[in-house]
């Protein structure tokens, strides 16, 4: 055996450990689609998964509301549902899922059962500080306490159609409203149903909505928009008449 084949035999075990300038741009390239191709998936993962914590939270809130109704012979909480205690004047569910009685500080600083996901993350209807809520209760449902009025249906067994009653659903933006508050507290189909266009339709163009017998289903835009009757008192949808 020569020297020269020595060398040689060295040689090319010494490329075979490496790769071409082409080879390195082929993979890097392979690696490009790759990427290209996963984060669409995984983008369309991480909605799926907001809008399944969203049905989620609106039907945790329903059990909430449930409970309430429960401990205070079948009345609804009052219209300020979403940030007061069950022993305040206007009671609502803050202490039903597991919120401290009070409204400053940390509870409100984060994500709550009164936050969609998807809108907590939407950039057209977000801010920069956290939401106090995204979700709106139907104005119908409850009541001042402090003016009661039996336009609104304030005990349970006033509802003659819970699985078409809307209780809440994807809020009322209005950005004219506080940075941390632009969802508006309840929403209806007054006036023609001009409040209609506030509210929010995030899960693929639907509205998830809480039902009064507590389950939430999706709502397509015309439905929500075809509730709206000259009077508006014929809607099973926001009045139960």
């Amino acid at each position: 055996m020569g020297v020269g084949t020595v060398s040689h035999r060295f040689a090319l075990r010494g490329r075979g450990k490496g790769f071409t300038l082409i080879e390195l741009l082929v993979v890097v390239s392979v690696l490009g689609l790759l990427a290209g191709l996963a984060l669409p998936a995984i983008s369309g993962g991480l909605k799926k998964a907001r809008e399944g914590r969203c049905m989620s939270n609106l039907k945790q809130l329903g059990i909430a509301w449930l409970r309430f109704a429960n401990d205070n012979e079948g009345r609804l909480p009052s219209i300020g549902w979403k940030n007061v205690t069950a022993s305040s004047p206007n009671p609502g569910i803050r202490e039903y899922v597991g919120l401290p009685s009070t409204l400053g500080g940390d509870p409100w600083q984060r994500e709550t059962c009164f936050t969609c996901p998807v809108l907590q993350a939407d950039k057209k209807t977000s801010t920069q500080e956290p939401l106090w809520r995204t979700y709106s209760v139907n104005k119908y449902a409850s009541e001042n306490y402090a003016t009661p009025s039996d336009a609104y249906k304030r005990y349970l067994n006033r509802i003659q159609r819970p699985s078409l009653f809307a209780l809440a659903m994807d809020g009322g933006y209005d950005p004219s409203r506080p940075a941390n508050d632009r969802y508006t507290q309840s929403v209806s189909n007054d006036d023609g149903g001009k409040y209609l266009p506030q509210i929010q339709s995030p899960h693929q163009g639907l509205t998830h909505v809480l039902f009064a017998d507590g389950h939430v289903g999706k709502v397509n835009r015309e439905q929500i928009d075809d509730k709206v009757q000259p009077s508006g008192n014929s809607s099973v949808f926001w009045r139960d008449p």
